[in-house]
Parts: C-alpha cells; structure tokens; sequence
C-alpha cells in the first residue's frame, strides 16, 4: 500500500509540474503573439496620398480630354490630375446685349480673362500642366516669359521615353527656338484635294501654276465646287494666309506681291457659278481633316464626281502650304516642385501614348502606331494612306494665335475689294500692310 501511495504522489507531482510547464509556455507564446499584433500596429504606415498635379481650364475641357485624366487617375499610379478652371476671370457679355460697342466689350472682358488668369499661374503657382488650345495667347505669354519646361529635357533623362514613335514634322512644327515647350496630342489639317487627271504628279504650286491648270481645263469643267469669287477668295485667301504674313509678332514678314497676284485672279475670275448639288465635274476642294473616317468620306465623294484624288496645297510661293492646327497640347510650369514635373511628365507620356490615343473620336493622333492603326481600322485605302501621310510630313505651316488675329487684320479690306468692288488690290494690300505694321 505505501508503494501504491507514494507511486501515485509521484504521478500527480509530475502531473502537477508538467501542466505548470505547459501552461507558462501558453502564456509564454500569448505573450510573443501579443506583442507581434502590437508591434505590427506600432509601424504599419498610413497609405501613402497622391501627388496632386493642377492643369489649367480656361474653357470646357474635350470629352476625350476628360476621359484620359479620368482614366489617368484610376491607374493608381501615385499622381493625380485636378482641374484648375479659369473661367470664374472671364464676364460673359448677355446674349441680349446689342449696340455698336459689344465687339469692344468682348474684347475688354477676354483681356480682363487673360490679364487674371495669367498673373494666377505666374503668382501663385496655380497650374502645373497647362493646355496651349484653351487659350493660346495665355500660353504663348507663359512660354515667352519663361514660365514653361522645355520638353526635351525629359526626352533626354527619360530612358522609355522615346521621341521617335511621334511624328517628328508635327514636333517639329512645335518647336521654339529649338526648345520643345508644348507636347501636340491632336491635330487636323486644312488643304485642297484636287482632280488627280488634270493637277498631275505635282505636291505644290504657285497661284501662276494654278492659273496655268484652270486655263487648261475642258469647258465643261469648274475651278471649285461652287465656282464663285467668294470661294475662290475664302480658298486661296482666308485659308492660307500664315503664308502671306509671317511672324506677326516678330519680324512681320509680308509676301505683299504674292498676295497681290492672287488677289489680281481672284478679282478677274469670271467663272460661271456651278450648282453646288450638280455633277458636273470640278478641279478643287479645301478639306480639313480631323479625323481618318471623314477623311475617307471627302475623298470618296470627290471621287464620285471628278475621279482620282490627289491631295495638293494651296497655292504659295514657298512651296507645299496644307497647315496644321494642335488641338490640343501640354507645357509643364517650370515653378512646380520636380516631384510634381515627374508626375505631368508622367501624364504627357500617358496621354500621348498608342492605347490613349486610339479612343480619338476628332483629330489625328500624333502618335505613330495609333495613327497607323486607326487609319487601318477607318478602312483608309492604301492609296489614301500614303498621300495623307505624305501631307503631314510636308506641312510647314502651323496655324496659331497669328491666324486668329490675321482675319481681323484683313477682313475689312478683302470684304470691300472682293465683296463691294469699293477699293482696288494695291489699296487693299496697302492698307492690310499698315495694320500689320501697327500691330
């Protein structure tokens, strides 16, 4: 019996101290599991904020504009683009406003606009992305204060950046003094396509040239579809005058007898009006381009009545002279932080990228695989292609702010020489060369 008692002492001894053990090693390792939970807490970091990146909106921005920062901000990439709208500077003029100086008000409340807008972002460091379309001559002002990065600094330190898969002629056309200050993302072209069988091989002329051409057409054949003076006027005039004065803001260079020989033919043309719904053939029509479908749609049509196509310039002295018109295009502030110039960069190369620009629904893509692929996919023919291709290569005119101001500078005095007869050609050219004097 004493065996059996001391041999059952010894049993809850060990059973004692073995259920000490195990429960000091639970408490042991609650312990340890405890302060794992309390030291992840202690150093897990809040969630890191984006880097927000200001673009100016001086107007609405374009639906395709929109949609790109919208999907630029979903890409969860640390930056994110917020619009700044300037439109708060700018008083509207009522619709019912009537009296002789409603031109002049307008023209007090855009420079009022301007005035505001611009001392923002120069001040107050208010945009760090600022679109040139909105308003070109609040770009144009920052770009020559010196308020804008040069692009090409980016291309150089950027390793996947490459600048060669843009169209290099449409980033040429962009350039200032060698310095690369605006990104182009769209464009559309304004040029004349013209009945292959009688215009030839030839991708240029003169006014001379085009004379030569009309003089030997059949009689049965018009100049243009409607063959008027005032389409004549509006084809070789109004929408080619960045080749008749140049850098209105410089050097003010005026092609004065250029102008004057086309003037001289469009005063003398005695053509016989054609109906515009005939179809009866016609040697010429000015196109703008904007987009590969309602390219394809122009020519077809053209073809329909006059034959084979071929995309010709207007006429100019100094060679091809289709021109291009940016859409839209981005400068960086040079005031901004460089974490915030990486993050616009950033959004320049996304915006202009082939997946971003195959959802155009207006203009042409600058990007070269997705203006390859959307051609293809508008069912361009080879032959349209090509010569649409070859127009943007050859272009060497950039419409701009020049343009805008140069219809106000010519419009009075084409309007009495073409429309009234009330002025003769050196009178006209005589009183456009004194406002582009005085400008």
């Amino acid at each position: 019996m004493r065996k059996i008692s001391f041999l059952l002492s010894v049993l809850l001894f060990a059973s004692s101290v073995s259920c000490s053990s195990v429960e000091k090693d639970k408490q042991k390792n609650d312990v340890s599991q405890s302060s794992e939970i309390i030291e992840q807490e202690i150093t897990t970091e809040a969630p890191k904020q984006d880097v927000v990146i200001t673009m100016s909106c001086f107007k609405s921005v374009p639906k395709q504009l929109q949609d790109i920062i919208d999907r630029f901000n979903s890409e969860n990439n640390g930056y994110s683009i917020v619009l700044k709208d300037y439109s708060q500077y700018y008083e509207e003029i009522p619709e019912d406003y009537v009296g002789d100086d409603v031109g002049e008000k307008m023209d007090q409340a855009l420079k009022k606009f301007r005035k505001e807008s611009l001392n923002d972002i120069l001040n107050n460091n208010s945009s760090d992305i600022i679109c040139s379309s909105t308003d070109t001559e609040v770009f144009e002002s920052l770009k020559n204060s010196g308020a804008l990065v040069d692009l090409y600094e980016f291309f150089d330190k950027d390793e996947q950046a490459d600048i060669s898969q843009y169209n290099s002629n449409i980033i040429k056309l962009c350039e200032t003094d060698g310095k690369l200050y605006k990104l182009p993302h769209a464009y559309f072209i304004d040029t004349l396509v013209g009945a292959k069988d009688h215009i030839g091989e030839r991708n240029s002329w003169t006014i001379n040239d085009v004379i030569d051409c009309y003089n030997s057409l059949p009689d049965d054949m018009a100049l243009t579809e409607t063959n008027s003076r005032a389409e004549i006027c509006s084809y070789f005039v109004y929408n080619n005058l960045v080749a008749y004065i140049e850098d209105l803001y410089g050097d003010k260079n005026f092609h004065a007898d250029e102008l004057r020989n086309v003037l001289n033919f469009c005063m003398n043309f005695g053509g016989i009006t054609r109906d515009y719904e005939s179809d009866d053939p016609y040697l010429l029509k000015d196109i703008c381009i904007s987009s590969f479908d309602e390219f394809h749609s122009e020519i077809q049509k053209f073809e329909e009545i006059n034959g084979e196509s071929t995309l010709i310039g207007f006429p100019s002295d100094s060679g091809y002279s289709a021109s291009i018109t940016i859409l839209e295009s981005f400068g960086i502030s040079n005031n901004s932080s460089d974490e915030v110039k990486t993050g616009a960069w950033e959004f320049l190369k996304y915006a202009v990228s082939e997946e971003q620009q195959m959802n155009f629904e207006i203009g042409l893509p600058v990007n070269n695989k997705a203006f390859d692929a959307m051609a293809e996919q508008d069912n361009l023919t080879q032959r349209e292609y090509t010569e649409l291709l070859e127009c943007v290569n050859n272009v060497k005119l950039l419409k701009g702010i020049e343009n805008y101001y140069l219809h106000g500078i010519v419009v009075n005095d084409l309007s009495s020489l073409i429309n009234y007869n009330s002025i003769s050609v050196d009178q006209a050219i005589e009183n456009i060369y004194n406002k582009i004097l005085n400008f």
